[in-house]
């Protein structure tokens, strides 16, 4: 029986259930294959479902393996089915060398304000249980980010910085945010929308405003370029270039001076970093623009 475009006549309505079942059976399967995997290893893999403690258990790298099917069953493997049952396009068009240099130069720069917004939030009297939760997440996500050897940065970047690049991406942008802009018709509203979401789902409040600005660029990025490749690399630098600061300041013992964190310098670099991402947006922008009228003209 042929798949590949076998809902494509189907209303939007039934479209949208046949994803969210797609997920939830994409989910469980990916799940319990990594729970059989982790069975060979380990005495009780079930224990991995209660999650209420990650920093309790024994061997992080039986989670690291749940996480990583996880995603792909919650992520990648949905999308990529959905797209070829439904022939959604998720615009894998190809990219000019310039706009993949701006882009890694946008996400390298952008990365003091987005250190600085982050600091902001923190400095504010919130909550004691959303800085109990956040702390929370902080701890376990060091206890991802804790590398020994090459080998566990090869997986890392696979677990972090590969698989969410890309399955994110294709969620995201290439679907919740298409979807979005048709039902508004209006672009801005739609990406503001989507990195909205795309921060809430990470459930980190104070990192939220930071992740809502990454979203909102992630979104003008896809949206300039006509290609998911774009978001996808920029948001793999983003996570990329965080595995490698980890990986270094543990493996060198290095700390970060947090006296520094509300320095006049601090502010000054967030600023520069804030106006160098403007301006190199800006200059994306245009170029981008460019080479969409010189296809254009191409084809007619």
């Amino acid at each position: 029986m042929k798949l590949k475009g076998l809902f494509k006549e189907k209303t939007s309505s039934f479209k949208i259930f046949f994803l969210l079942l797609l997920v939830a059976l994409s989910y469980f399967f990916h799940t319990m294959l990594a729970l059989v995997i982790i069975s060979l290893i380990k005495t009780n893999p079930f224990s991995l479902l209660s999650l209420t403690d990650v920093l309790s258990q024994n061997s992080i790298v039986d989670l690291k393996l749940f996480q990583l099917f996880s995603s792909l069953g919650l992520f990648l493997t949905p999308m990529l089915i959905y797209s070829h049952i439904t022939c959604h396009d998720f615009n894998f068009n190809k990219l000019t060398r310039q706009s993949v240099m701006l882009a890694i130069c946008i996400i390298v720069l952008i990365l003091p304000f987005i250190s600085l917004t982050m600091e902001i939030i923190k400095s504010l009297n919130l909550p004691e249980y959303i800085i109990q939760s956040d702390r929370e997440l902080d701890q376990t996500t060091k206890k991802f980010l804790k590398m020994s050897n090459y080998s566990d940065l090869l997986f890392n970047i696979l677990l972090i910085a590969i698989i969410p690049a890309i399955g994110e991406e294709l969620v995201f942008r290439g679907y919740l945010q298409k979807k979005i802009s048709k039902r508004l018709s209006n672009i801005h509203i739609s990406i503001c929308i989507t990195a909205v979401i795309f921060s809430a789902i990470h459930f980190h409040f104070q990192a939220f405003i930071a992740r809502f600005i990454l979203g909102l660029v992630l979104g003008y990025l896809f949206v300039w370029s006509k290609s998911i490749w774009l978001p996808i690399l920029a948001h793999f630098i983003n996570n990329f270039q965080a595995l490698l600061v980890s990986f270094f300041m543990l493996n060198n013992k290095l700390e970060i001076d947090h006296k520094l964190e509300h320095s006049n310098t601090q502010h000054t670099l967030g600023l520069f970093s804030l106006l160098s991402v403007l301006t190199l947006l800006f200059i994306l922008n245009q170029h981008l623009k460019y080479e969409n009228e010189k296809k254009d003209q191409q084809l007619s």
